[in-house]
């Protein structure tokens, strides 16, 4: 090697070996800067809760680390929170605004506590936010236009508070959002034109509002809606004349018929199962197969008890359905349901059987079933479920089928590992 290309070399390792030296030190204080952040914006949050009756926070001080916190997860990579999840805890107090300099949370829940005061719009720095659960709690004032910012957010829960306003016509750029559910509120105004661009949408929940006006045309543009629940709102319009056979009725329309015709036959339908029931045993009354003391219970009450049967309440599928968690309300009890798929060949002699079994055996091993649902649903298909108590940290297929363990395909997610 001649004098000039040692040289070379040697100016070559020298710049690597500056690289790094300045460069990961660089790169260390911006980790740091990062988690600093983080955990200020938490103390700020914890700051602003003005009752932890549960000892939720208990944890949140110098002791430990703040991704060691009850409720906080943070990354691997960058140990930046990532997720905040802080319900069922009966914390009552407002929402810090700092919560918007958690900029890498992805999941935001504080659902079943007692928040007041306004939803903050610093939420809106929150772009990497998917999820949003902020249901069954005293959020006032409106909802901030800020939410729109949130690129990939999917799911967005806030039923069941105080809202107020109109619902933010900015709304209608959430190109991913799956599920919006802000029924139970006091919002004013029509529903958004806007809303005919959220091309992910599945589930719209917005009755038990003062909405005024109709669904607008626009909404027939999304394709992948399935329920549509704003019924208690609007009215339908009667036709002018019997001679009109040609009205076109859009997708959302439809939806809208097929939910007044499930509440109204869900009596019928009822009746149809007990009489299907007894068939062979001369018309045996219907109460004796799920007991007089069981709870009174709709395909309304379910649906809104396990968010609309939402794939993030599934616990498991197997041949013959699929099963919820759900929190059924005034009580707040913690149920399973079992959703049977009438589409698969006994299914209903399994509701039967099921119905006539549990109601009469008493044994440590068998779950206790609550009440069973038979109906229609808001596409106007039969619907039957049983409802059991919930089993914690255990397959409810499994200790009701033990035999049929292998049957069972359970969702992949912490969820239903943990199951609370």
């Amino acid at each position: 090697m001649n004098k000039t290309s040692f040289w070379f070399v040697a100016h070559i390792n020298t710049s690597f070996l500056l690289c790094l030296v300045l460069g990961f030190p660089q790169i260390g204080n911006s980790v740091r800067h990062g988690n600093v952040t983080d955990r200020l914006a938490l103390i700020a949050f914890k700051a602003t809760i003005a009752n932890d009756p549960l000892g939720a926070m208990s944890s949140w001080n110098e002791s430990i680390h703040f991704c060691q916190w009850y409720g906080v997860t943070c990354g691997h990579r960058h140990q930046r929170v990532i997720k905040l999840d802080l319900s069922h805890q009966t914390l009552s107090g407002i929402m810090s605004p700092h919560i918007g300099n958690l900029s890498f949370l992805r999941i935001l829940v504080l659902r079943n506590n007692s928040f007041r005061g306004e939803i903050p719009p610093e939420l809106g720095h929150l772009r990497r936010l998917e999820r949003l659960y902020l249901h069954r709690n005293s959020f006032r004032g409106e909802i901030p236009a800020s939410i729109s910012r949130y690129s990939n957010l999917k799911t967005f829960a806030a039923y069941f508070n105080k809202l107020v306003g109109k619902i933010p016509m900015e709304l209608g750029s959430l190109s991913k959002l799956q599920l919006l559910a802000v029924n139970k509120n006091n919002l004013t105004g029509i529903i958004p034109p806007s809303f005919g661009n959220l091309s992910s949408l599945v589930q719209l929940f917005l009755y038990s509002n003062n909405l005024v006006g109709g669904i607008p045309k626009e909404l027939g543009q999304v394709t992948k809606l399935e329920i549509v629940a704003v019924v208690a709102e609007f009215q339908l319009p009667k036709c002018k004349s019997r001679r009109s056979k040609n009205i076109f009725l859009t997708f959302t329309f439809k939806l809208v018929i097929s939910i007044v015709s499930g509440l109204l036959g869900l009596t019928l339908a009822l009746g149809f199962l007990f009489i299907s029931r007894f068939r062979k045993t001369n018309k045996k009354s219907s109460s004796d197969l799920i007991g007089n003391s069981l709870l009174k219970v709709s395909y309304q009450s379910l649906l809104q008890a396990t968010n609309g049967f939402s794939t993030t309440n599934l616990i498991g599928m197997g041949s013959f359905g699929s099963v919820y968690k759900g929190i059924l309300d005034p009580d707040g009890t913690i149920i399973a349901v079992k959703v049977l798929n009438l589409s698969h060949h006994g299914a209903s002699k399994s509701f039967i059987a099921e119905c006539e079994t549990l109601r009469s055996i008493r044994h440590r091993n068998l779950v206790k079933v609550l009440t069973a649902c038979s109906g229609i649903d808001y596409r106007g298909n039969d619907f039957k479920a049983l409802v059991y108590e919930f089993m914690e940290n255990g397959s409810l297929e499994g200790y009701l089928h033990p035999n049929q363990i292998e049957d069972l395909e359970v969702k992949p997610s912490s969820e239903s590992k943990h199951w609370h």
